[in-house]
């Protein structure tokens, strides 16, 4: 999967940076990023090589403030992509921030997931809150 890159979008506050996003965007600038993931098969393999590539630039540019990567919440029910998450993030202020263009049964595995993220400090957000699985209503379900 080297048909895409990121860009870095800042994050402010009072005219400040305070964060970065990695933005995913395909190398055939033809294509909209919409239209590249719904040519991905694989969206565990897509967030693990977006993971990867955006560790590659902190640690290459130094970056010491936090930076978010969306990642497809179905990942996390993954134990590999887990697993290497805590592996790679543990000591990085890298946080996966869960897109919503797709539903996911917030189950047990979901649910103990997400807490172990947190446990080994892995921080989780939620992108474009508010439009479905992120309702208010059940925020609470994997808030544990």
């Amino acid at each position: 999967m080297s048909d895409f890159y990121l860009l870095y979008q800042p994050k402010m506050n009072d005219n400040v940076i305070v964060g970065l996003e990695a933005l995913l965007r395909p190398v055939n600038a033809m294509q909209s990023v919409p239209e590249y993931l719904a040519n991905v098969t694989n969206t565990v393999a897509l967030d693990l090589m977006v993971m990867k590539l955006c560790l590659k630039d902190v640690e290459q540019h130094g970056i010491k403030i936090p930076v978010s990567i969306n990642i497809h919440p179905t990942s996390l029910l993954n134990d590999y992509f887990v697993f290497s998450a805590i592996r790679q993030l543990k000591d990085h202020h890298i946080v996966l921030e869960l897109v919503e263009h797709q539903d996911v049964d917030l189950n047990d595995k979901f649910i103990n997931n997400v807490s172990l993220l947190k446990q080994n400090n892995i921080e989780i957000s939620i992108d474009d809150f508010g439009k479905d699985f992120a309702h208010r209503s059940r925020l609470n379900d994997w808030r544990r």
